[in-house]
């Protein structure tokens, strides 16, 4: 698991509920990442 796979699916799914974060990915750094990528994602249209 890394952002940016975390991030597309999120993209893409919206909704992760069953999707099980480990929880050294559950930090600000993680979660800045994630929201820049859906950020981009949302700016290109993708």
């Amino acid at each position: 698991m890394d952002a940016y796979s975390y991030s597309v699916m999120k993209y893409k799914y919206k909704e992760l509920d069953g999707l099980y974060l480990p929880e050294c990915y559950r930090n600000s750094e993680f979660n800045q990442i994630v929201t820049e990528w859906l950020e981009a994602f949302e700016k290109e249209r993708l």
